[in-house]
């Protein structure tokens, strides 16, 4: 699912909620990508569970981790813990920041390779995992498990992290993503995947999207097609001017070399586990369901290396 003004309307209550810990100065998609997340959460396991287990993929610093520890146990994954995107205090809170109310006893934060760190996790152990923008970036993988070296462009990454969570998660488990993609029709680079790419390596890891996610190429505002060139809104979203550009607030440029960039948009939903996991082929690698998307990629790549080697 792509933004849309309903969709924002429907998050509301979780905006307002982020804005109250004091994060509501930080860039609007980040805090869109979390209030999806509860949104999903929710509308799964009703307001108020208990003694839930959860897996923060990638989180860091941000406060949702301190957030879902009033549900049950969670772990945070991710490189670093000591920093983030934004500034920090010495409680790791957005400085002035009250943060939400949090069950730091249920709180465990793992620093390390998540492809490895989270192997200690019991198979089927697991009630919500979530993903804020962190499984994309491994996309760059590996080209086999003893090889090391960096793809530009394979996703066996995403396939090996989807892998694990579809192992993780119990049965009656839920999976919530809210990342940033490329533009529908946009060539993929680097890390910035399509959102079919996304939606791809999680199917064939065994886990079944859910109608959000497994629609949305039949729903693309026509306004996606759109460059957008300007910086991400630092400002808070006025839900009652009819004249605000909802995707301009989730468009932004990223670099990716010294001289050019792809342009994002935010892209989100949901997967649970499917009955058994699908036969992957030798090479672990995924194959995108469009040729025309696989090579105009690859042409793209080329040419930004060429530009940026000049």
């Amino acid at each position: 699912m792509y933004a849309n003004k309903e969709n924002l309307r429907d998050i509301e209550a979780y905006l307002d909620q982020i804005d109250s810990w004091g994060y509501g100065s930080l860039l609007f998609d980040k805090r869109y990508k979390w209030a999806q997340i509860m949104r999903v959460f929710h509308s799964h396991f009703g307001p108020s569970p208990v003694g839930l287990k959860i897996v923060d993929v990638g989180g860091g610093l941000g406060p949702l981790d301190l957030y879902f520890s009033k549900f049950g146990s969670v772990v945070n994954f991710d490189l670093s813990h000591d920093s983030t995107w934004f500034c920090t205090d010495a409680e790791g809170l957005l400085p002035g920041a009250a943060g939400p109310i949090a069950e730091l006893n249920n709180l465990e934060r793992v620093t390390g390779n998540f492809l490895v760190e989270v192997n200690e996790l019991s198979s089927k152990s697991v009630d919500f995992a979530y993903d804020s923008c962190s499984m994309i970036h491994l996309r760059r993988g590996f080209a086999e498990f003893t090889n090391t070296a960096p793809m530009s462009l394979t996703s066996l990454g995403l396939v090996l992290g989807f892998s694990q969570l579809y192992r993780i998660l119990k049965e009656s488990g839920k999976f919530a993503f809210s990342t940033d993609v490329v533009l529908p029709g946009g060539a993929e680079l680097k890390d910035m995947v399509d959102a079919r790419t996304y939606i791809g390596a999680a199917e064939v890891s065994g886990l079944v999207a859910d109608e959000e996610a497994s629609t949305f190429d039949r729903s693309v505002n026509r306004s996606l097609e759109t460059i957008y060139s300007r910086e991400r809104s630092f400002g808070k979203f006025n839900y009652e001017e009819s004249h605000a550009d909802v995707h301009a607030l989730l468009h932004t440029r990223w670099p990716t070399t010294t001289r050019v960039s792809v342009v994002t948009t935010v892209f989100s939903g949901s997967f649970t586990p499917g009955k058994q996991v699908p036969a992957l082929n030798k090479s672990f690698v995924i194959r995108n369901r469009r040729i025309f998307q696989k090579v105009k990629s690859k042409m793209v790549l080329l040419i930004f290396n060429s530009l940026d080697s000049r």
